[in-house]
């Protein structure tokens, strides 16, 4: 809203990222059966920081803005589905709810700090929070990236 965008404008956005983090996951899903998982959520990752970095870009043009965050909303949630799976094929039993109860702490950490951090980044440039996406999301891949390469050896 800041850039122009009416209220409505803006959930209108908002549901059209949701709807792409719903509909995207069943191709999302379909791919994690498909191929190295790890590999995909690298993959998921990347592409989530690479179409944050879109925004400012696309944020001009109703045709592009839409497109984009359907997209990234599938991308970025699809990061949690395909480490659902990834957990859920490698631990059983109680290890596996000790471990889906830690996934779930985890989320609410970050459901609690994250839009602060975020808020944080918007008080100090125009396109704070795509600098915060793209940078978490960089960080993500990252992580992901070195406990790949950690296992492969």
């Amino acid at each position: 809203m800041s850039l122009g965008w009416a209220e409505t404008q803006a959930t209108q956005l908002m549901t059209c990222m949701m709807f792409g983090a719903i509909v995207l996951q069943l191709p999302i899903g379909w791919l994690g059966d498909k191929m190295d998982r790890e590999r995909l959520i690298i993959w998921l990752a990347v592409l989530s920081a690479a179409s944050a970095l879109a925004w400012p870009f696309a944020l001009g043009s109703v045709w592009a803005i839409y497109p984009l965050l359907f997209v990234w909303g599938g991308l970025f949630v699809g990061i949690y589905t395909i480490m659902l799976t990834i957990v859920g094929s490698r631990f059983s039993g109680s290890e596996i709810i000790g471990i889906y109860a830690g996934m779930g702490v985890f989320w609410g950490v970050g459901a609690l700090i994250g839009p602060t951090l975020a808020g944080a980044a918007m008080q100090v440039t125009t396109h704070g929070l795509v600098l915060f996406v793209a940078m978490a999301c960089a960080a993500f891949a990252l992580a992901a990236l070195r406990l790949k390469a950690g296992s492969a050896r």
